[in-house]
């Protein structure tokens, strides 16, 4: 199967969310494009890195055969939500074809530490 170049699509996206304190939260983006495209995740415009003493890790997946290219499937998790990780987070998917999209929605967080 021959397929030509296509700009990053967002497939799937993830919603605002309010929670209070302490359950784990997972977030989920998807994108399809060819070449495959690279899917980043920001806090309030400042990219989150994951594996740090934060609380994020980041994991995605591959799904080769997409009918544009290839899809990847994007997670931003987080061990135990606090107060510090409330705010807008976007998803930014990119192939250097076409321009980047993204997608922002917040995640609000109430109450004690």
């Amino acid at each position: 199967m021959n397929v030509s170049a296509v700009g990053p699509e967002l497939m799937l996206t993830f919603i605002e969310q309010t929670l209070q304190p302490g359950p784990p939260v997972s977030l989920s983006c998807s994108s399809s494009a060819n070449p495959a495209p690279r899917i980043v995740w920001k806090l309030e415009g400042a990219e989150i890195r994951g594996g740090g003493e934060d609380g994020y890790s980041l994991g995605s997946y591959t799904v080769a055969g997409y009918p544009s290219g290839v899809m990847v499937v994007s997670h931003l998790n987080i061990s135990s939500a606090r107060v510090i990780h409330g705010g807008l987070y976007t998803c930014e998917a990119s192939n250097g074809v076409g321009k980047p999209v993204s997608h922002s929605a917040a995640l609000n967080i109430y109450g004690k530490l």
